[in-house]
């Protein structure tokens, strides 16, 4: 009977010692993949850093970036050179014939720059939208009570 309750007492304390081990192995495990999902988000946040810097530069320049520039053409160079030379011209003196030449070419060229700021602020504004979800994840992740606001 002593043997019996000896066997009993040591396999109660073998299956404590065993159940305690794999508590710490499935322990440990998940830190190392919460700390994975920690370190991939951090990455995101980097890159999405790099994409914003890039377009509020490109943004700055009234530039376009490729998809943009390739949706928004811009008229002719010559096109472009002659609504611009009338365009000083009508702070001085234009004649009917070149107001007539710049009506048209205004339908060809006006709008190319005011339409590539829109489009690239509007990506623009976009980007800092997908950056804020980004970072009231992290504060989520890290248990911070912080919010970002959108814009």
């Amino acid at each position: 009977m002593k043997s019996s309750t000896k066997r009993v007492t040591v396999g109660i304390i073998l299956a404590i010692i065993l159940i305690i081990s794999l508590y710490f192995v499935v322990l440990f495990s998940i830190k190392a993949q919460n700390q994975a999902v920690i370190s991939q988000h951090d990455t995101l946040i980097k890159d999405q850093e790099i994409v914003l810097v890039s377009l509020a530069e490109i943004t700055r320049r009234n530039g376009a970036d490729e998809p943009t520039a390739r949706i928004i053409k811009d008229c002719a160079p010559l096109d472009r050179a002659r609504f611009d030379s009338l365009l000083d011209l009508l702070s001085s003196t234009i004649s009917p014939t070149e107001l007539a030449e710049l009506n048209t070419l205004f339908y060809k060229c006006g709008s190319f720059f005011s339409d590539s700021k829109a489009v690239m602020a509007t990506k623009l504004a976009r980007e800092v939208d997908i950056y804020s979800e980004f970072l009231n994840l992290q504060s989520i992740i890290s248990n911070e009570k912080k919010t970002i606001q959108k814009y």
